[in-house]
């Protein structure tokens, strides 16, 4: 059994990768507020490629996305509807920070 910090390694190596596919093909249209959303865009990436028309309501979704990511970019537009539904943020996240707009729905 691979170990969890192989497997995270494989992961990192697999996105970049994954991501340089589409710098490599830019004649296509790629839609970013897609691209936001989808699970081999890490926050590494985001960062490392801030000319992108990155969707920061989609990559709120985003499962790379943590609390502490958030919390330590607050100028970005983060929308919370989306948030809610990132597998990375608790019941206790949403309790200790009733100052935003959670979807309870």
């Amino acid at each position: 059994m691979l170990s969890k910090q192989l497997l995270q390694k494989w992961k990192e190596e697999y996105s970049k990768e994954w991501f340089q596919f589409i710098l490599d093909n830019p004649e296509y249209d790629w839609k970013y507020y897609l691209l936001s959303r989808n699970p081999n865009i890490t926050w590494e990436i985001v960062k490392n490629n801030p000319k992108h028309n990155w969707s920061y309501g989609t990559l709120s979704e985003n499962p790379n996305i943590t609390w502490e990511i958030v919390q330590n970019n607050p100028q970005q537009y983060w929308d919370y509807d989306y948030l809610s539904l990132n597998p990375n943020i608790t019941w206790e996240i949403v309790q200790n920070n009733p100052e935003h707009n959670w979807s309870y729905i």
